[in-house]
């Protein structure tokens, strides 16, 4: 037991990755994993999601056109941020089902994590590879395997990036009782 509520925190836009978030959330339920996904929630308000977030041993942030202009995304990204919780990225490839699509096909990374995101998460990704979203079931099995392995090295770094911060956070407080 890792002490947390939650395998992961999904995040996502409603309006065009709620289908999507209810089937990884249902996937995991197969695999015996809990998830916390607003739609199973029972506190949808900025402290419970919070909350949510701080109960999940990692982050899942499900990109799609304008996810990152939502309000509720913000927050949740930026708690994850504030907590140094491993963060996992999963993309949509089917402009059908609202990837933005560049001319050849490729999902839109620059978009939707630049020209959409707000200044300070604007730079979220630049260590992150993205998971491509699968529906085939003979690749939802190695899309799993591709979450869990990216959890398992994304909470690798974010422990470095945790013991860092107390570390400089430790160098200040000692500077500032010399």
């Amino acid at each position: 037991d890792d002490g947390f509520e939650y395998f992961a925190f999904l995040s996502h836009f409603q309006e065009n990755s709620q289908d999507q978030c209810s089937a990884l959330a249902l996937q995991f339920k197969l695999r015996g994993y809990s998830v916390w996904y607003d739609q199973n929630a029972t506190n949808l308000s900025a402290d419970g999601m919070k909350e949510g977030v701080a109960q999940s041993k990692c982050f899942i942030l499900f990109l799609n056109d304008r996810v990152l202009e939502r309000p509720w995304v913000q927050l949740e990204v930026r708690e994850a941020l504030r907590l140094h919780k491993p963060i996992v990225l999963i993309h949509e490839t089917d402009g059908r089902h609202g990837a933005p699509l560049r001319d050849g096909g490729s999902f839109d990374f620059a978009r939707v994590l630049g020209a959409q995101a707000p200044p300070d998460l604007q730079g979220l990704a630049a260590d992150i590879e993205s998971i491509p979203f699968q529906r085939r079931n003979e690749l939802v099995e190695a899309m799993f395997k591709m979450i869990f392995t990216s959890c398992e090295l994304a909470s690798d770094l974010a422990a470095k990036r945790r013991a860092a911060a107390e570390t400089a956070a430790a160098a200040i407080v000692f500077r500032l009782a010399e």
